[in-house]
């Protein structure tokens, strides 16, 4: 058994070590080989299995992202606010759940968007009507540097962009019952950030208390 749930484990990691995702006729024969043999060589089958189910998910995740054909398009978006918004320098990043939109083309569930200027934290829970422009989710591909690309789909997010500022943004509804865990973090975060002068230490007091880590300086990540 545990070579069996080994070898299965060795088809997902074979999967992210592709450059690409198996086509549909390689897969129709992988799916063949392994009930082939299933009986025989289970461990075999096992493994074919893993790269199949990987393979199938990470399309899953794929198939809704933002195409880079549409870079920059603008849409009016209705959503809630997913997660705790991060403070930068003079701009909110947040994830918004997509309700609805002015396209009828399917849209990712989850969206990360920048605000600059925000009138307003957006908090958890929090129903808004905006408009943004959206970015398809890719990111430079740097040696040593962070893989924004993979960071991006590992949260489900499938898209990138900012709220225009020269539209009107409406609160739609505020309901902490929508997140509760998520609006409860954000609250600590911002008391944190409210009773502490501004500088590293509330970034790091942040990220310890509530996993709120978006801001924490660069030269503390090294240090850490």
């Amino acid at each position: 058994m545990f070579l069996v749930v080994l070898a299965f484990c060795a088809g997902i990691a074979t999967m992210h070590a592709l450059p690409a995702l198996l086509p549909t006729p390689l897969l129709a024969l992988a799916a063949l080989l392994a009930a082939l043999a299933a009986r025989h060589r289970p461990a075999a089958a096992a493994y074919l299995v893993g790269l199949i189910h990987a393979t199938l998910f990470a399309a899953y995740l794929l198939a809704t992202d933002w195409p880079c054909t549409r870079d920059r398009e603008q849409l009016t978006l209705t959503g809630i606010i997913a997660a705790p918004a991060v403070e930068r320098d003079g701009r909110t990043d947040f994830d918004l759940a997509v309700l609805d939109a002015t396209t009828s083309r399917p849209l990712p569930g989850l969206i990360r968007l920048s605000w600059y200027d925000a009138p307003a934290t957006p908090l958890p829970g929090q129903c808004w009507r905006l408009t943004a422009r959206l970015r398809c989710p890719h990111g430079l591909a740097n040696p040593g540097a962070a893989d924004r690309e993979l960071d991006l789909l590992r949260q489900r997010a499938g898209a990138t962009g900012y709220v225009v500022s020269d539209a009107p943004a409406e609160l739609l509804q505020d309901d902490p019952s929508l997140r509760p865990v998520e609006r409860l973090r954000a609250r600590i975060a911002l008391r944190i950030a409210a009773s502490l002068p501004s500088g590293p230490s509330v970034s790091v007091l942040q990220g310890l208390a509530v996993g709120l880590r978006g801001t924490v300086p660069a030269e503390l990540w090294d240090a850490f």
